[in-house]
């Protein structure tokens, strides 16, 4: 019982990516076997630094290689959300907490998503508003916080 505490008190390390373009628009995708729409994101491995996390987890949920998009920012802050019980695991504890990095395509034709049997089965150019809204709704306060800190990088609509 002790242990279920502690698993349930924690949250797990991880790292979140955005691909913005010079239209005002974030790179979404569908979670695979769901209608909600999100960013990539994923954990962060013992012994991995966090840039080393962003880059690998990039690759592993979409095919893209960080090395073709240009660093904007990292953020300084963690934001983090609440998982509902039902979805609690072992491995996510009581949430997440990520660090994000927010990235540029500077030609977004170029940027093909591979979602072919990974976390993801679509993908899409929208704004940011509209991912908001298309997320699950554990995510959508995060996904507002760190709009607050992209839409600098997004062109007027």
């Amino acid at each position: 019982m002790a242990e279920e505490i502690a698993l349930s008190d924690r949250f797990r390390a991880g790292v979140g990516i955005v691909i913005v373009d010079s239209r005002g628009r974030v790179l979404s995708f569908r979670r695979r076997g769901f209608d909600t729409w999100q960013l990539p994101q994923g954990g962060i491995d013992a012994g991995e630094d966090a840039a080393a996390a962003t880059a690998r987890e990039l690759r592993e949920e979409t095919g893209l290689d960080l090395d073709a998009l240009t660093h904007v920012e990292t953020l300084p802050v963690w934001l983090g959300y609440e998982l509902p019980v039902d979805a609690q695991s072992r491995k996510t504890g009581r949430g997440q907490v990520h660090r994000w990095t927010i990235c540029m395509a500077s030609d977004p034709a170029s940027v093909l998503p591979d979602v072919d049997g990974k976390e993801f089965d679509a993908w899409d150019w929208m704004s940011f508003e509209e991912l908001v809204n298309r997320t699950i709704s554990f995510r959508r306060d995060v996904y507002r916080m760190l709009a607050s800190h992209v839409t600098q990088y997004l062109a007027p609509s």
